[in-house]
């Protein structure tokens, strides 16, 4: 990976393209950790399907990937839910208990006046 101020060189199949990112150590390990798991997809789908054809391996990556990123939305989306279920439960629960103990504290203060 070739690297220019304000672009990023890699190669993908065999051709070199520019990605635009700052300098910054940062945005080259996200390109490079981008690069190789795209690397990953690209290989794990040769292997399996014997496909050979940069173009179709290209698409074929790009949609395993598309897929992994609406997989971690879907989970994601439920995750959310299920903490805001959990908040609302955790907030009625502290309601309630919060009634106990000033119920509580009410009986005392009767009983030592």
């Amino acid at each position: 990976m070739a690297k220019d101020e304000g672009r990023i060189e890699v190669t993908v199949l065999g051709h070199r393209y520019p990605v635009r990112a700052s300098g910054s150590a940062r945005d080259r390990a996200r390109v490079d950790e981008a690069l190789t798991l795209l690397e990953s997809h690209l290989d794990t789908i040769a292997r399996a399907t014997g496909e050979v054809d940069r173009g179709h391996l290209a698409v074929m990556a790009a949609l395993a990937l598309a897929d992994e990123v609406l997989t971690l939305t879907a989970q994601r989306e439920t995750s959310r839910a299920d903490d805001a279920a959990f908040r609302q439960v955790l907030r009625q629960r502290s309601e309630r208990l919060l009634g106990i103990v000033e119920e509580e504290i009410e009986a005392r203060l009767e009983v030592a006046q």
